[in-house]
């Protein structure tokens, strides 16, 4: 099977530009298995598809301020996007990283760019569209005040309330993308199903952009 066969034509007009007013009142399509009939209902609706033992199984990863906009020493914009740790040494303090990085062309191999504060980082290599960038360390404990949450790129207004784009049982941190199948759920429809015997576990996947070419 081919991933081409996938693609279909979404009109810009039909793509949201901001989430339902409520989690639980997005649209579910449901399929019936045995009949193949489709209907549609609200995702609360989804209550009273689970049955006594049933086992729910939720991703638990939290999305990361992982959008970093900065300026290069020349004065130019910089906007560094992190992907996946590759390596922390605690020996040098240091911890590295793939990252997207707009505009990839003009950085240097060896520039040292200022974040904020004491956090710094360095283009240790250009791979195609990405970088491995080396940081001091604790970036990810210091993303909070300089990062910002990478809202997916088709939404226009990036004014939006980021905790939409957090699960409610979001936990532990380390996504650059939501797990966007969970964030309909609400601890009300959680309570409701473990109410009804269902049983709730959780992993920890962290979503994020494919990985780059060799």
């Amino acid at each position: 099977m081919k991933t081409s066969l996938f693609n279909f034509a979404l009109p810009e007009e039909l793509v949201a530009q901001k989430p339902a007013p409520r989690r639980d009142s997005s649209n579910l399509m449901i399929l019936q298995r045995k009949t193949k009939e489709i209907s549609s209902g609200k995702f609360k609706d989804i209550i009273k598809f689970f049955r006594r033992g049933d086992v729910l199984v939720l991703n638990n990863t939290k999305v990361i301020p992982a959008r970093i906009i900065t300026r290069r020493n020349t004065g130019g914009k910089l906007e560094i996007f992190l992907l996946k740790k590759l390596l922390r040494d605690s020996g040098k303090n240091r911890e590295e990283w793939e990252c997207l990085v707009k505009p990839l062309r003009k950085v240097k191999q060896g520039e040292i760019i200022r974040i904020s504060g004491k956090i710094s980082c360095k283009i240790l290599a250009k791979k195609k569209a990405r970088a491995v960038i080396e940081f001091t360390a604790g970036v990810l404990k210091n993303l909070k005040k300089f990062g910002r949450i990478p809202l997916p790129p088709y939404i226009r207004n990036r004014e939006q309330d980021t905790a939409r784009y957090q699960t409610v049982f979001a936990s532990e941190e380390g996504a650059v993308a939501a797990p966007t199948a969970g964030l309909h759920f609400t601890k009300k429809i959680l309570k409701e199903l473990e109410k009804n015997g269902v049983e709730i576990c959780f992993i920890t996947l962290h979503t994020g952009t494919p990985p780059s070419a060799p």
